[in-house]
């Protein structure tokens, strides 16, 4: 007569096979997570970017029609701005809203400001905002997407855009 216990394991072999489908879940779920983080730091750089020059220009039209705008510091508390104080001072006013209000680094949350005074910035997911004073009196607003950053490289890595203030 046969022995009738019930064998109540798992044998080597499908705890190998187990491990194994684990395995190859966990590689290919790795792999699609860094896409799609990529992907999303690509995105929120470019929405940045998008973001400061639509604002940069609303405040230049209220500019036009007012003689005040308000605008955020550093800290985030709102401070009245007179539009005739001189062009050179605008960069700066502009560069302590952003940070005042809430704008972060895409690629690096650690990073203190978001912001730079670069003509050619290299961090990724930093946005360099400068004024010039040159004729029609040009705001440079450049974010660098990836290294290598260059706007002109298809597809591009770094976007830029310059709005004139016209008062």
């Amino acid at each position: 007569m046969k022995n009738s216990t019930i064998n109540k394991g798992f044998s080597l072999i499908e705890l190998l096979v187990v491990v194994a489908i684990i395995g190859v879940l966990a590689a290919v779920g790795v792999v699609s997570f860094s896409g799609f983080l990529g992907e999303s730091k690509l995105s929120c750089s470019k929405t940045n970017h998008k973001t400061m020059v639509s604002y940069t220009k609303t405040v230049l039209t209220q500019c036009s029609i007012q003689s005040s705008v308000k605008l955020s510091d550093r800290n985030g508390n709102s401070v009245s701005r007179s539009c005739s104080q001189p062009f050179s001072q605008w960069d700066g006013y502009m560069r302590d809203h952003f940070v005042g209000t809430g704008f972060k680094s895409c690629h690096d949350n650690s990073q203190s400001s978001p912001i730079g005074r670069s003509s050619s910035p290299t961090e990724p997911g930093v946005t360099h905002y400068w004024a010039d004073n040159i004729a029609n009196n040009p705001f440079y607003i450049q974010t660098c997407f990836e290294k290598p950053c260059n706007p002109n490289s298809n597809p591009p890595t770094a976007k830029h855009d310059i709005v004139y203030w016209t008062p």
